[in-house]
């Protein structure tokens, strides 16, 4: 296994342990309900903008240390997850990849085979050790004989999601947005840190926060009511 190593801090740093709430986090005081017409469509968008992000992060370190992918059960596992398209919702509790449903899993790292070539052939021109070419076709045959690190980065995902519905569903009603935010950023660091052992990631909690802010803050209108054809 690698030598671990820390993501950078981003640029915004927005705290949720200070003494008073940052404005943004208000947002949250207002996001649906279970059983709203609205609460699928905009927790969908705020899982699949956190998806997006782990994948561009996952990414940019792998541009930065291409030397991983001589590790292969760490680095084509990164590699797939990288490439995977974020999981939209296909249901009303249902927002990341389930890993029990192995089929779906299969599909989607099916589904990333030609970015998966892309990216092979750009780590490629950016080796900084002498190592085997990397075969695209490789890449998705080993992720799928070796799946623990990848459905660990899935599983991570379930886990910050299940977080946010914790965090408006029970916490905020019992504990106020202050104390539920700073349960929120302490459950963020966990999962996040335990995403890979490559890297560290948890110093991008709050960035993480802030675009599933963003997500909300930018969620589809809620839906009007169809009329009941007479």
């Amino acid at each position: 296994m690698g030598k671990l190593l820390m993501m950078p801090l981003p640029k915004a740093h927005v705290s949720v342990h200070s003494n008073s709430v940052p404005g943004g986090l208000q947002l949250w005081l207002s996001a649906p309900r279970e059983g709203n017409s609205s609460y699928a469509a905009a927790y969908s968008a705020v899982s699949q903008a956190m998806q997006s992000a782990l994948r561009e992060w996952v990414s940019m370190w792998l541009q930065e240390n291409p030397e991983a992918m001589e590790r292969k059960v760490s680095g084509y596992s990164l590699l797939a997850f990288s490439c995977t398209p974020p999981y939209r919702g296909r249901s009303t509790n249902l927002f990341t990849y389930d890993v029990q449903q192995t089929a779906v899993v299969d599909r989607a790292v099916r589904a990333a085979g030609r970015i998966i070539a892309e990216q092979a052939t750009s780590l490629g021109s950016f080796r900084k050790a002498a190592g085997p070419r990397i075969i695209p076709t490789e890449v998705a045959r080993f992720v799928s004989q070796k799946r623990r690190n990848l459905y660990r980065m899935f599983h991570v995902e379930t886990l910050l999601m299940d977080e946010v519905l914790k965090f408006t569903q029970i916490n905020i009603p019992k504990l106020g947005l202050e104390k539920a935010a700073a349960e929120l950023r302490t459950a963020f660091e966990k999962h996040l840190r335990r995403f890979s052992d490559e890297f560290d990631l948890a110093s991008r909690c709050d960035e993480l926060l802030s675009i599933a802010t963003d997500a909300l803050r930018t969620r589809p209108a809620e839906q009007q009511e169809m009329p009941i054809a007479t």
